[in-house]
């Protein structure tokens, strides 16, 4: 196809400029010309018409240009994917992982299509998990996990389409008032049986490398009302000592969406027993790694590793054990989260305001703050006590 030439004339002092600009038969070189058409002509005052090597010269540069913006651009897709993932606490992920690999596992057993999947698909597999005797809770979060991965591969679901239909969710709502919807709570550790750990793991004259880490955790957890991830991400810039007690930073945390680092104070102990300021200095002044709690294998301790969060759990029930701790209601157990949920019913057993518990818990909602105080108050300022 030939190439088109449109002639402006300029007349100045009885000059005349003669500007020629090309432009090309195909899309590609035309947005490439049209891009770098008002450069080209800036560049050249008095006219000077355009040639075919001059033409080349300038459509060869456009085009590295045009490359480089393309690896830019790709750069710039694969830091926002890294942001995205960031955003997402890890437990989130890695629980969202092992969801689609059993859905995906389960797809090709029953010969089911995973990607993109059916409504259809779905509610089988929601109802088969139900037949297996799976909590609501888990049945709630396998959703999330296949929708999830449905929004995150681009490949095999373009679209992004992810199984919503009304259907499915009248199915969902149903599984839970089958199954119903409550909660197994973690039982809470209160003050006194905090002791009782305490006073136990210090019935040895000389506490071993490990049974420092163990105080240091259980104290620091429970005096700020720490979760188990928070305990085990804990790095030596983020402890602060100071004359009235410890300021913890936590810069990543399962309600911090926008990345904030929210400062917990921790407060010391009249008894040295059991002061969490005391444990953890100890702790931060025998090694020198960045990170302050260390991974363990059997009685030994990897300084150089820092701890997993699932090792929390083994520390809480290894000494919940030793100490002899009563056992929990029917439908509790305990766990790491027996840590926080003993610190907010412990406060709230003293009559304590709630608007200074739920600032120290970092709850921003009554109703989930409410499902901690547990039995603390039930019977406090009962309507009917003493009535008869």
């Amino acid at each position: 196809m030939p190439c088109r030439a449109l002639e402006f004339h300029a007349g100045r002092a009885g000059r005349h400029a003669r500007i020629t600009s090309y432009f090309l038969a195909t899309n590609q070189d035309r947005s490439i010309l049209s891009s770098y058409g008002t450069k080209f002509l800036a560049d050249r005052p008095g006219g000077i018409v355009s040639t075919p090597r001059r033409r080349s010269k300038e459509l060869a540069v456009a085009t590295r240009d045009l490359a480089t913006r393309k690896r830019e651009k790709r750069r710039l897709f694969e830091q926002a994917g890294d942001r995205l993932k960031k955003s997402i606490p890890k437990n989130t992920l890695d629980a969202y992982k092992r969801d689609w690999g059993s859905f995906e596992a389960w797809c090709q057993e029953w010969g089911q299509s995973s990607m993109p999947a059916s409504d259809a698909t779905l509610v089988l597999y929601l109802t088969w998990m139900a037949d297996q005797g799976y909590k609501p809770r888990t049945i709630e979060r396998a959703v999330s996990g296949i929708c999830f991965a449905h929004r995150q591969d681009k490949k095999r679901n373009p679209d992004g389409k992810t199984p919503k239909s009304p259907e499915l969710k009248l199915h969902l709502r149903a599984i839970k008032r089958d199954l119903g919807m409550e909660l197994a709570q973690a039982a809470p550790i209160l003050a006194e049986d905090l002791t009782t750990i305490m006073r136990v793991m210090h019935k040895t004259e000389v506490l071993s490398m490990r049974d420092i880490r163990d105080k240091a955790a259980l104290l620091v957890g429970w005096f700020g009302c720490l979760r188990r991830s928070e305990i085990a991400g804990l790095q030596r810039r983020d402890v602060v000592f100071g004359r009235d007690g410890l300021v913890v930073k936590l810069r990543s945390g399962k309600t911090q969406k926008d990345g904030a680092v929210v400062e917990v104070a921790v407060v010391p102990a009249e008894n040295k027993l059991v002061c969490p300021v005391r444990a953890l200095r100890e702790l931060v002044d025998s090694h020198d790694e960045e990170h302050v709690f260390s991974k363990s294998m059997k009685e030994a301790i990897l300084i150089d590793v820092a701890m997993p969060a699932n090792q929390m759990r083994a520390i809480v029930l290894r000494w919940v054990k030793r100490a002899k701790l009563p056992e929990p209601p029917a439908g509790q157990s305990y766990s790491p989260h027996s840590l926080r949920a003993g610190s907010i019913t412990s406060a709230a057993m003293r009559d304590l305001p709630d608007w200074r518990i739920m600032e120290h818990s970092r709850h921003k909602t009554f109703s989930v703050y409410a499902k901690y105080i547990r039995n603390a108050r039930k019977f406090k300022g009962h309507p009917l006590a003493g009535i008869l």
